[in-house]
C-alpha cells in the first residue's frame, strides 16, 4: 500500500468517524448487521465475532477511540464488520483471539487521566 492509499483510507475512517458514524450508528451495535456480540464488562468491552472462517493472518483488525473494525479477506473479496462503543478504547492494550473460528477481541475503557492540583 502506498502513501497515498494509506493516507486516503486514514482519511476516509476520520472523516466517517467524525462526521457521519455517531449519527447514524448505535453505539454498542455492529453497524454491518453482521453476528458480533458486545459485553460492556465495566472497565473494558468484549466483542465476540462467530463463524470467522478465515486464516488469523487474513484478518486485518483496527480499533480506533470508539471503534473496532474487524476486515476478512483479500483484495476483492474483503468484507469488514464495524462496532461502535459509547467510551473511548485503549488502543494500545486492545487484543484478539482466534479460538474455534470465533474471535474474541478485548478492548479496555480509557481510563480518566487524574490530575493534581498544585
Amino acid at each position: 500500500m502506498d502513501a497515498f492509499e494509506q493516507f486516503d483510507r486514514v482519511f476516509d475512517a476520520l472523516f466517517d468517524d467524525l462526521l457521519i458514524s455517531r449519527w447514524r450508528e448505535q453505539p454498542g451495535r455492529p453497524s454491518d448487521g453482521g453476528d458480533a456480540n458486545v459485553r460492556d464488562l465495566g472497565d473494558r468491552y468484549e466483542v465476540t465475532m462467530a463463524r470467522m472462517h478465515a486464516d488469523p493472518h487474513e484478518l486485518e483488525i483496527e480499533a480506533t477511540d470508539r471503534r473496532l473494525i474487524v476486515r476478512v479477506g483479500g483484495v476483492g473479496s474483503q468484507h469488514q464488520r464495524v462496532v461502535e462503543f459509547r467510551h473511548f478504547i485503549e488502543t494500545t492494550e486492545v487484543t484478539a483471539r482466534m479460538q474455534d473460528q470465533e474471535l474474541k477481541v478485548i478492548l479496555p475503557k480509557k481510563r480518566p487521566r487524574k490530575i493534581k492540583v498544585g
